[in-house]
């Protein structure tokens, strides 16, 4: 590093890396599409080992709740530790299989019902808004063009029904290729759970090797804030959108709205998507009740307004405790960035990621740019060889001196000058 500094100072070394650096980059953004798909290809490749992370690092907490509290009284920490990724394992698996057990039942049964009696929907909604034209005549109001409009768009709804049938069916089958690599990374991230003292071992060596002791330690504590960041962000979400999809359904059950496993399940996996997710749900919920029943998407509208009112001012404080510290212009533009990016994982993480990007500019960048720019100071006192500024004590006792002797006072850096120099 001392000698690439020392070659930089030339000016053809710095030339010629400036321009290496445009070519190389001139390269890239012609080629950026064969990199994006070398990039797709490599995921593709690596997808159970980044599910199997993932898993791992998800089901952690639940490892270290097992270990530090409920077998906390077994003395043997290997031992301790395995049954604690067992339990972890089949608390994971039995609640997943719950979860299909009590909702793919229902949700095939909507999807399918919905499907049949679309032609249904449409014709009654269409038949609505011919009445709601004839009645708006009696008063002489011309609404003719807007009900064509809906109509025309319930028509293609009608005619999108058979593609959209089969768009699922080819995501369904596309989805038994997912579920292999899910079922590969879940076999990968027991391996990572049971090894993760090495693993974790080994990147500290590294860490340690590559990084001075300073270094090493801003670095963990960094790591450390992403990690409890991402954690509680995701846990807490999770827990708010299964809390919502529940008071959702319990809502429609009351209210004997129909399709209630479907539209809850729509509801609760919308509200994970941060600022625009709760609008999303509330669209395809209303749309689906506003063929079967007008007065069904009135209220479930309204409710959902009600209800989100209520996630957004009680619930997630509650559930997120004090606030991540991040603004609403900086959440809103990472989720733009990161929905164009990266698509829906990029709008799941945005949050937690702007909280990340906000700690890190508060307490590396700022800190690091005020650092060099009294380094830069230094540098500039030194070259100019002002040295030490003297203190205001010492100018006034200068002063005071000049005074007595009846000269006038010298200015701090006429006193500096050497022999030569006056």
């Amino acid at each position: 590093m001392k000698n690439f500094k020392k070659m930089m100072e030339n000016n053809w070394a710095a030339y010629a890396f400036a321009t290496c650096s445009a070519v190389l980059l001139f390269i890239f953004l012609t080629n950026f599409d064969s990199f994006l798909k070398t990039v797709e290809s490599i995921e593709g490749l690596l997808s159970p080992i980044i599910i199997g992370a993932v898993l791992a690092y998800l089901l952690n907490p639940i490892v270290a709740f097992f270990e530090q509290r409920a077998l906390k009284k077994i003395k043997r920490d290997k031992t301790r530790y395995s049954l604690s990724v067992i339990l972890a394992v089949v608390c994971f698996v039995a609640v997943l299989v719950l979860f299909f057990l009590a909702l793919i039942p229902s949700l095939v049964e909507s999807v399918s019902s919905l499907a049949s009696n679309m032609g249904l929907y449409v014709r009654s909604s269409q038949d609505l808004l011919a009445e709601l034209d004839q009645f708006a005549a009696q008063f002489k109001i011309d609404i003719t063009e807007f009900t064509d409009s809906i109509s025309k768009a319930l028509n293609n709804v009608m005619g999108n029904v058979p593609s959209l049938l089969n768009s699922i069916l080819s995501v369904s089958v596309n989805m038994g290729s997912a579920l292999f690599n899910i079922g590969i990374g879940f076999i990968l991230a027991v391996y990572f759970m049971m090894g993760k003292s090495g693993i974790l071992g080994a990147i500290d060596k590294l860490r340690r090797a590559a990084h001075t002791e300073e270094i090493y330690e801003r670095n963990t504590v960094f790591l450390s804030r992403c990690h409890k960041i991402l954690i509680r962000y995701i846990g807490c979400n999770i827990l708010d959108a299964v809390i919502i999809g529940l008071i959702n359904a319990v809502f429609m059950i009351v209210t004997g709205m129909p399709y209630v496993p479907l539209i809850s399940l729509v509801v609760g996996v919308t509200n994970l998507l941060p600022t625009f997710g709760p609008i999303i749900g509330g669209v395809i919920g209303g749309f689906i009740l506003v063929l079967i029943k007008p007065m069904y998407a009135i209220m479930f509208i309204a409710f959902t307004m009600i209800l989100q009112t209520f996630d957004g001012y009680i619930l997630k404080p509650k559930l997120f405790g004090e606030s991540l510290g991040v603004s609403a212009v900086v959440i809103l533009v990472t989720i733009i960035l990161g929905g164009k990016i990266f698509g829906v994982i990029g709008i799941l993480l945005a949050i937690p990621f702007a909280a990340i990007m906000t700690f890190l500019y508060d307490e590396a960048i700022l800190p690091g740019l005020e650092k060099r720019k009294k380094q830069r100071a230094e540098m500039i006192r030194e070259f100019l060889g002002e040295g030490e500024i003297p203190s205001r004590s010492g100018t006034e006792a200068q002063s005071q001196e000049g005074k007595n002797s009846g000269a006038a006072p010298t200015d701090p850096a006429d006193a500096e000058q050497t022999p030569a120099e006056s």
